[in-house]
């Protein structure tokens, strides 16, 4: 899909809708009570991390708390995935440099999910977790490099440009 049609042939278009509807996926999943256990509110880097090694490590396999802790951190990795590429591509939209647009993307990623885990604070079932700022980073990290990798962005003399047909 070349770069045009990611915008729509000019600013904004596609990724930024994209975005919008990926953030609205991200927000019904992220803001509503969870049924589960009471609140609990982990300040403590890689805790999870901790548990999951923990709980595998006592039961020998990969019993159910190791896969409850395996699904939260995939979770938050895969969950925004798309926040750090969609934004980034967003941006390279708007004609952004890439590395103004790859910072911009990773700052609205952790604006983003420390709002998210602060808001957690009010609702008495949510946690609010440290870790979970740490993978959403990573995730969209991920999202940026990806992006970064297959070169998505548009550019005006790209490798589709005059300055890749050379001479003649």
């Amino acid at each position: 899909m070349s770069a045009a049609s990611w915008f729509g042939g000019g600013r904004g278009g596609h990724a930024l809708r994209l975005l919008a509807a990926w953030l609205a996926l991200i927000l019904l999943l992220t803001l509503l009570p969870d049924p589960g256990p009471a609140r609990e509110i982990n300040l403590s880097p890689l805790l999870s991390v901790r548990r999951l090694i923990l709980a595998s490590h006592n039961s020998g396999v990969l019993g159910r708390a190791a896969r409850v802790w395996i699904y939260n951190i995939a979770g938050n990795l895969l969950l925004f995935l798309p926040v750090g590429l969609l934004s980034f591509v967003s941006l390279r939209g708007l004609r952004v440099g890439r590395s103004a647009a790859a910072a911009g993307a990773a700052l609205f990623s952790l604006a983003l999910s420390l709002a998210i885990e602060l808001y957690h604070f009010s609702i008495p079932q949510r946690t609010a977790d440290i870790d979970d700022v740490i993978f959403n980073l990573l995730g969209a990290a991920g999202g940026v490099a990806l992006a970064l990798w297959r070169d998505v962005s548009p550019s005006p003399s790209g490798p589709t440009g005059p300055a890749s047909r050379g001479p003649g």
